[in-house]
């Protein structure tokens, strides 16, 4: 089952790769920059998939996909009253997300649900790898995603110009 895993998350980070190139080429600079964020996350848990015990990280990897559905589905009522309700089979899912639960901790499952099957931040995980200085570069990205909102960029920009000394070259702009 590890093959097919770590064979699923090169898929991933080929089409990611693919999909930030046709980005790119098309003017949509950050958007690509929000798939370069889950290219590193691709390539670091990879990595740490290969680092790490094969067998573990496959159970964890799919302990982590059955805890992560079952967070969706509860969080949208098991889609009760909608014609997906039919497909999601609430007394089964509990069962199995309390057999999948037995094997860790609560402290894990809270991780496991925020960082995924590693259970490990970003951070640390490229640590473990080796790519420690890629955590620089995904937190940059991260900040930048989340608080930069292109709309506000001349208006922005208007003001920045403003409040940056003459010698620097601030100063009104049109």
């Amino acid at each position: 089952m590890g093959g097919l895993i770590i064979l699923s998350l090169f898929g991933k980070a080929r089409r990611t790769f693919r999909a930030i190139d046709l980005l790119k080429s098309k003017g949509f600079i950050e958007e690509g920059w929000a798939l370069c964020r889950v290219l590193m996350e691709v390539t670091v848990n990879g990595l740490y998939f290969l680092k790490n015990d094969p067998a573990k990280m496959a159970l964890r990897f799919v302990d982590a996909q059955i805890i992560e559905q079952m967070k969706r589905t509860r969080a949208a009522d098991f889609f009760q009253d909608t014609p997906l309700a039919p497909h999601f089979d609430q007394q089964e899912m509990e069962r199995e997300f309390a057999r999948v639960a037995s094997d860790y901790t609560p402290d894990q499952i809270k991780a496991i649900k925020k960082f995924g099957f590693t259970g490990l931040p970003f951070e640390q995980r490229a640590t473990d790898v080796a790519l420690g200085d890629m955590s620089d570069y995904y937190r940059v990205g991260s900040r930048n995603l989340h608080t930069f909102d292109p709309a506000d960029a001349p208006a922005f920009a208007k003001r920045m110009w403003k409040d940056l000394p003459k010698e620097l070259g601030g100063g009104e702009r049109s």
